[in-house]
Parts: C-alpha cells; structure tokens; sequence
C-alpha cells in the first residue's frame, strides 16, 4: 500500500522530538531526520503502543506485520502497533526509524530512543536494529554505510566479537541473556 507522507500521524502512541521531520529515506522507505542539532544524550522518540506476551506473538503467522515490527521489551514481552495499519492514518512517525550498522542512536530502557552522538541537521535517524531484537529480524541491510554488515539478524548479538564492539548500545536484557550465560 502507497503511503501518503501527509497523512501519517506525528505520533498517537508514541512521541518524537519535535526538532524531528518525516520524509522520504534512502537507505528505507520513509525516516526521520533532523532539522536541528540534537545532542548526545537526547530522547529522540519514545515508543508506545500495546504490550504482547511472548505467547501471542508466537501464535502469530510468520508473516504478520505485527510480530515483524514489535520490539522485544525482555524474554516474555514484546511493544508492538495497537493493529496491523490498513490507511496511512494507522501509522505514527515513530514507526519510521530506519537501521544502521552505523546509528546515531540506541534504544534505552527498552522505549526511548536516545541520540549516542551529536545528530546534524538533515541527519537521518537510524538505530542497529540488532541492539535490539524481534522475532521477525533477519534482512538484507541496505544502509551503505562503509561499516555496512551486509544481513542483519536477531542473533547478531551472539557473535562475540559484535557483542563486544556493540555492548554499550546492545539493550539490557539481551546483556544478561550474554552475560548470565
């Protein structure tokens, strides 16, 4: 489905910085990007929407739009979309964060977006969506940076050498999951 960028909502259940613009991305779809200098350290975005268990994601088809896009708050809860978007007005800006094996931020206590370096303006938006995790991440990166990973997976985290590159960024739950182990 064709997305009208007009008809997006800023945010519903979420929320953006207001210094953010939504427009068209090269590296995905649509992304959010800068119209100002935003600081190391800043909340970007925060994520909202409906709980799921672990459960009910599973029992989801591997397709769904809802188990691909929820991100994994620990072992048995995931934050996903209220619903699977049928109209541009279903989505919010937040949904528009695209990867990169070279963000300029990370997710913090599993909802907030934070800048984890200075963002100029016209800079988009990015997190390594392998700092995180989904039941549905595996894909072919396309974000050009030159440090660029080529796949992107739900077990990158595993690997030791990206574990130990990545560890300040890599969400808590999955530190323990490592570090208990």
């Amino acid at each position: 489905m064709p997305l009208d960028i007009q008809k997006i909502q800023k945010g519903t259940t979420s929320w953006v910085h207001p210094g953010l613009d939504l427009r068209k991305s090269p590296i995905e779809g649509f992304g959010l990007f800068a119209k100002e200098k935003i600081k190391k350290g800043t909340k970007v975005s925060v994520f909202g929407g409906k709980v799921y268990t672990s459960d009910e994601i599973d029992k989801m088809p591997k397709n769904s739009y809802v188990a691909n896009v929820a991100s994994q708050l620990d072992n048995d809860f995931f934050l996903g979309p209220l619903k699977k978007p049928k109209s541009a007005e279903d989505y919010e800006w937040g949904f528009f964060v695209n990867h990169s094996c070279n963000p300029n931020t990370k997710i913090w206590r599993s909802v907030f977006l934070v800048a984890i370096k200075n963002i100029k303006p016209g800079d988009e938006i990015t997190f390594n969506y392998a700092h995180s995790h989904n039941k549905g991440l595996g894909f072919t990166c396309k974000c050009g940076s030159k440090n660029c990973r080529k796949f992107v997976s739900n077990s990158d985290y595993l690997n030791k050498a990206f574990y130990t590159k990545n560890r300040s960024n890599i969400v808590g739950w999955m530190k323990d999951l490592v570090e208990t182990a």
